[in-house]
């Protein structure tokens, strides 16, 4: 149960492990309707609870972002200081948003979840990840402080950090798209044209 890391990181903040003002944003899964997150930290000022706003259409088998959340989610992700979760392709946007990622890669007891958290880590969705040093794993309570520490006081990473990975992952730089869809209706147009 994801909560029981939140408590941990809670803890670490309170006891003073972990330096400076903090807040937790908990960004809920698009799938999760549940009111989890919101029972459990509802009384917990240091933790907001942002759900995702998407419009589901389980019997067409499709979904999308809302635009409202679109924004609250870039938001988010500018304004964060670093990102600590499961391996999860949340990875790729904050990278595009230059944002550190931390990994939870270790299980904390009783109960043992059904599946380890550093499987995700080792799946085969996340080696381009992985290859490219664009998440770190903590594999310790100790360790995944250590490197929430060191996220917030020295990684200050730049757009050329993400670039070898994103443009080997999406094909394109995110921020050249625009460029080469009018390159695309360009093309298409001049087909058109020499067709006729």
């Amino acid at each position: 149960d994801q909560g029981r890391y939140i408590w941990m990181i809670l803890k670490a903040i309170g006891d003073g492990v972990l330096a400076g003002d903090l807040q937790i944003v908990v960004r809920t899964n698009p799938m999760d309707l549940s009111d989890y997150f919101d029972r459990n930290f509802k009384d917990c000022e240091k933790v907001i609870v942002q759900k995702a706003d998407w419009r589901m259409e389980p019997a067409g088998g499709w979904n999308f972002q809302r635009r409202d959340d679109m924004i609250a989610y870039n938001s988010l992700l500018h304004y964060s200081s670093l990102c600590v979760g499961i391996p999860s392709t949340v990875t790729i946007e904050c990278a595009i948003s230059c944002l550190p990622v931390i990994n939870i890669g270790f299980d904390l007891a009783n109960p043992q979840p059904p599946r380890s958290m550093k499987s995700f880590w080792n799946a085969e969705f996340y080696q381009e990840v992985v290859r490219h040093g664009v998440a770190s794993l903590g594999e310790s309570e100790e360790d995944l402080l250590e490197k929430i520490n060191t996220a917030l006081v020295h990684d200050k990473r730049k757009p050329r950090d993400y670039e070898s990975f994103l443009s080997g992952f999406l094909g394109i730089l995110p921020h050249f798209s625009e460029r080469k869809y009018i390159e695309l209706i360009d093309h298409l147009v001049s087909l058109r044209d020499l067709s006729r």
